[in-house]
């Protein structure tokens, strides 16, 4: 009876083990799909968001989207056309504006005369005006 219960232990021990390696071999085979399932996944939500960036506006209705239209465009026009080459009177523009800043001025004292910096020159400040052209 010994003997039969050596045998019936020994044959336990070797589906065990047999048993092991196809567990191991499983255990890889299911971290491999886990690895692809991974991937699909990703590249499905990839394609929804592809798919949903393609939707067409009226299909975004009370999904919080909506339609901006850009900016104007800012392109300068002038108030008033001068287009004196014209020849047509409605056109020529005969007022000129003198833009320049006036000159800043310095008084000085005879005291003055020894400590002058000589590259700084006096000048009486030029008159905004405006002139009509000839």
């Amino acid at each position: 009876k010994i003997r039969g219960l050596e045998f019936r232990t020994e044959f336990d021990n070797e589906c065990i083990e047999i048993l092991k390696k196809k567990l191991e071999i499983l255990k890889k085979e299911m971290e491999g799909v886990d690895w692809k399932l991974a991937g699909f996944l990703t590249a499905s939500k990839d394609l929804d968001n592809l798919i949903e960036s393609q939707r067409a506006d009226k299909n975004k209705d009370g999904l919080g989207y909506s339609v901006v239209s850009p900016p104007p465009a800012q392109i300068y026009s002038s108030p008033k056309k001068d287009l004196p080459w014209t020849g047509l009177p409605e056109f020529v523009d005969d007022t000129v504006f003198d833009y320049s800043r006036p000159l800043p001025t310095m008084e000085s004292t005879s005291g003055d005369d020894q400590n002058r910096n000589p590259s700084v020159s006096e000048t009486e400040a030029s008159p905004s005006a405006i002139t009509p052209k000839p």
